[in-house]
């Protein structure tokens, strides 16, 4: 399994941004790890369009674990992860965060980010940084004092991906929810973040089709296929070798009703 990981990392290394900048990205979060139970769901279902996304179900979260969602290309992967990030809400049921959560989304595309804003004064609403230290900070990111006199709208994908990290980082957030949050960034920004996120100390839920991250970041699986939620109690290779594993996630409440 590590070899076809390894095999699968060089396909997508191909097909990934290069680095402009041997110099690597500099991530680094430090937060509390927050309550003990991070994310209650309960009879939570979600549906769009008349499409049924996900059946109801149960779920918690608890500090410290690092989950990734994955499942088949039009599964309903993001729209679930927005119900769970509470950017919308579950069509029944609920979704609760525990006490001292502070929750960071990282949106896949890009829409959290205020368009009108320069990187700067962004930075700068986000922590009482000086305009040479808010500079600074983006310069440890990769990002240099024309991107930060950018107006956000006008940036590129890849710059605007490492703004929504920095505000991860200064949002002090101890939860964070991420979409896709590889794509974007060249290779030497992707190994960078990965590192941060193994030393992370509070707790993950991310979706993504990088076999590779979600092996070196994520300890438990959950997956979407045909509006069931399945819980696996492993990593990606765990789940890959052992898809009869897999518990689905019912709701006891409307079981009951």
């Amino acid at each position: 399994m590590r070899r076809k990981l390894e095999e699968e990392r060089v396909r997508l290394e191909e097909t990934r941004i290069p680095s402009l900048d041997r110099r690597p990205a500099d991530f680094s979060f430090s937060t509390e790890r927050g309550a003990t139970v991070i994310l209650d769901a309960t009879g939570a279902a979600f549906a769009y369009a008349e499409r049924e996304i996900a059946k109801p179900f149960d779920l918690q979260i608890r500090s410290g674990e690092r989950i990734g969602l994955v499942g088949p290309n039009g599964a309903g992967k993001t729209s679930l992860l927005r119900v769970l990030a509470g950017q919308v809400p579950p069509s029944s049921g609920t979704v609760r965060l525990g006490p001292a959560v502070v929750l960071g989304w990282y949106a896949q595309e890009q829409e959290n980010l205020p368009p009108n804003q320069t990187a700067i004064d962004y930075i700068r609403r986000l922590r009482p940084f000086t305009e040479q230290q808010a500079i600074s900070f983006l310069g440890t990111l990769q990002l240099d004092r024309e991107a930060g006199l950018t107006q956000i709208g006008q940036l590129s994908v890849g710059e605007k991906a490492r703004l929504q990290i920095a505000g991860l980082i200064l949002g002090g957030a101890n939860f964070l929810v991420l979409d896709e949050p590889t794509n974007n960034l060249d290779l030497h920004a992707i190994e960078s973040l990965e590192s941060a996120l193994e030393e992370f100390p509070g707790t993950i839920l991310a979706v993504s089709h990088d076999r590779y991250f979600l092996e070196r970041i994520c300890t438990r699986t959950l997956e979407l296929r045909d509006g069931i939620l399945r819980d696996y109690p492993g990593d990606f290779a765990w789940y890959d070798e052992h898809p009869e594993s897999g518990v689905v996630l019912t709701s006891k409440s409307a079981q009951r009703a």
